[in-house]
């Protein structure tokens, strides 16, 4: 028998979107029928969106559609025999059939469904145990967990932090035993983790099918469940439960995943249920997110197309609804990843006033792919802090920033223009960029001996003793001597003494002995494991450096003689630039972040003149830095 005709989509306008329903015929086969509506934001048609996995596209089934049929893949084709079942609206959105996938414009359209089904994919042996168990779970974690759409309530409720579920919290197995979840019912936390270990928690699409929404219903096979009591779940198992997070880890850790993408906070949010002024209005409530809080937070994220890191989440971006061309990201599959990276970072720098221009630290972790301009992120890769990434945790000194950022337009797509001032060239940099290597056949004294060896002044006037033992700690002493409310020059005097005794020979019982009665009065004093910690947090995958012009710091590991350090105006910390081999001057690569002593409270810039001109703005006035 001949196949019919495949269905053939008409153009939609600008202010309308295509809504399917389907139906069942007596045989249990499905029918599908089409329809345009009109949206209007005074009176919000209601319709439930679909927010499923695509599945397989080459293993297809066709479904009848007006006369034609429709081709839709296996996996929604299941999705949708059961969804129809508990869907509270008959029409139905559901992107692989209300878009015309050949339609670049039709796929940058963004919904706003009252309702949402999510679903996780056929039923196995342990969804039942697992629905009931999740919904446990969720109903004890609910009634202190944070509604993310009015965290700014709860700004000045002490109450509620002290008692909110987002709070880590050890729970032993007494206290699940307690609260009727025992960590000892093995059977049950196993259902729970393969109940998340579904493909739907970790694709990119279904955030902006999800996150907006207010009611959503989660499906898997015959059973569902309430996403507030899923969500709620997932939370309580991140910050309640972890002494079986190991034994519960899956290859999709849904958990975590959920908890990452509720824990993004709005910038902003509109409709009546936030702006008491607006009611009467039936506009449906919206929030929006920061593009960059959207586009780090959510780095776990898979989709299978790498632009899609960006343009799955613009349409909940602040960006969506700015006007102006050059705030905008339009959807063009014909730009390459790095062009749409670039485009996206460029507008973040160029819209994101708050700390948007802290995007920057995120390439500190550089991309492979040949001609990725260095201040640009690579949202593809994975990312965090520590050996493991090649990135160092977060200076824990609240640096202030070096004046403000000034966007500089260019008309090279692939440069990013700032403006500072350099603190020096880097004429030294220690052999050692971790923890162990210092603490290993006495590193960290041969580093400070080069350092002495090298300076004999320091530029803010402070013993030369004094700037190395704080530049090791990153400008703060450990929580060990401040509560020993050590001064400073007894620090000075004794830090190296205290690291010399931590390299005495273990040997042999005596020795031990000998080396911890040493160590007795410095525990006194209040050197801990915190100032290990400290060196261990500040010190790890960087590297100690001197300057030209006489300061000393940390660096990112990948600093090297020749490179610049940095303050450019409005960012948190002094950053490594790397002159470019053409270099004229003002070409630079961007290396990453630096603690340099004496340079981190806006000194640096307090000499330079402001332009208090109209056109100005009450800006500092420095040099021009090109980041390629």
């Amino acid at each position: 028998m001949p196949r019919s005709e495949i269905y053939t989509y008409s153009p939609v306008e600008e202010s309308e979107i295509r809504l399917v329903t389907f139906t069942q015929t007596q045989k249990g086969e499905l029918e599908a029928s089409i329809q345009h509506v009109t949206l209007n934001s005074d009176d919000p048609i209601k319709y439930t969106a679909l927010s499923y996995c695509w599945g397989d596209p080459t293993t297809r089934i066709d479904v009848p559609c007006e006369g034609k049929v429709l081709s839709i893949t296996a996996s929604l084709h299941e999705a949708i025999c059961e969804i129809v079942k508990v869907s509270p609206h008959k029409t139905l959105w559901i992107d692989q059939v209300c878009i015309d996938q050949e339609d670049i414009l039709d796929k940058s359209r963004q919904v706003k469904a009252e309702t949402v089904l999510i679903w996780l994919g056929a039923e196995t042996e342990s969804t039942s145990k697992a629905v009931d168990f999740v919904k446990k779970v969720g109903e004890i974690a609910l009634p202190n967990a944070t509604d993310i759409f009015r965290w700014d309530h709860y700004v000045d409720d002490e109450e509620h932090e002290a008692t909110k579920l987002e709070r880590v919290e050890k729970y032993t197995v007494e206290k699940s035993n307690e609260l009727g979840v025992s960590f000892d019912d093995l059977e049950s936390w196993n259902a729970f983790s393969e109940f998340f270990d579904k493909p739907w928690y970790q694709r990119m699409w279904t955030v902006q099918e999800i996150i907006q929404a207010r009611k959503a219903l989660v499906v898997c096979g015959s059973y569902n469940l309430q996403w507030e009591l899923v969500s709620a779940a997932a939370k309580w198992f991140v910050y309640k439960a972890e002494v079986i997070h190991s034994r519960n880890s899956r290859g999709v850790d849904g958990m975590w995943l959920v908890n990452q993408m509720v824990s993004i906070p709005w910038r902003a949010k509109m409709g009546s249920e936030y702006h008491p002024e607006l009611l009467g209005q039936k506009m449906r409530p919206t929030c929006k997110w920061g593009l960059r809080d959207l586009l780090e937070k959510l780095r776990p994220r898979l989709a299978s197309d790498p632009r899609d890191k960006v343009y799955s989440v613009v349409g909940i971006s602040e960006l969506d609804g700015i006007f102006g061309d050059d705030k905008m990201i339009f959807v063009d599959y014909s730009l390459s990843v790095r062009d749409v990276f670039t485009n996206a970072a460029d507008i973040i720098f160029k819209t994101d006033f708050s700390d948007g221009v802290d995007l920057i630290w995120s390439a500190r972790q550089s991309s492979s792919e040949p001609g990725w301009p260095s201040w640009v992120p690579d949202w593809r890769q994975q990312t965090g802090q520590g050996c493991e990434w090649g990135i160092g945790k977060p200076f824990n000194l609240n640096a202030h920033r070096n004046g403000r950022y000034k966007y500089i337009p260019t008309s090279d797509p692939y440069a990013l223009v700032v403006q500072g001032k350099i603190i020096g060239k880097v004429t030294y940099k220690s052999q050692y960029c971790h923890f162990g290597e210092l603490f290993q056949n006495s590193g960290l004294r041969e580093v400070y001996q080069d350092c002495m060896d090298r300076l004999d002044t320091y530029p803010t006037g402070e013993d030369v003793k004094g700037a190395f033992g704080l530049t090791i700690l990153g400008g703060l002493l450990s929580k060990g001597l401040k509560k020993k409310e050590i001064s400073m020059e007894k620090y000075v005097e004794t830090y190296m003494d205290f690291f010399d005794v931590t390299q005495m020979s273990q040997a042999t019982p005596e020795d031990r002995s000998v080396r911890d009665q040493a160590l007795e009065k410095f525990y006194k004093l209040g050197y801990d494991f915190s100032w290990l910690q400290t060196i261990l947090d500040t010190y790890c995958e960087r590297r100690l450096f001197l300057t030209d012009t006489g300061y000393m710091g940390l660096a990112h590991h990948k600093v090297t003689e020749g490179d610049v350090i940095a303050i450019l105006f409005g960012f948190r910390w002094p950053c490594v630039l790397r002159p470019k081999a053409d270099n004229n001057g003002i070409e630079f690569e961007f290396i990453g972040e630096a603690y340099a002593h004496g340079m981190m409270n806006g000194e640096g810039v307090q000499d330079l003149p402001i332009d208090e001109s109209m056109e100005g703005g009450g800006y500092y006035v420095g040099e021009q830095f090109i980041l390629r």
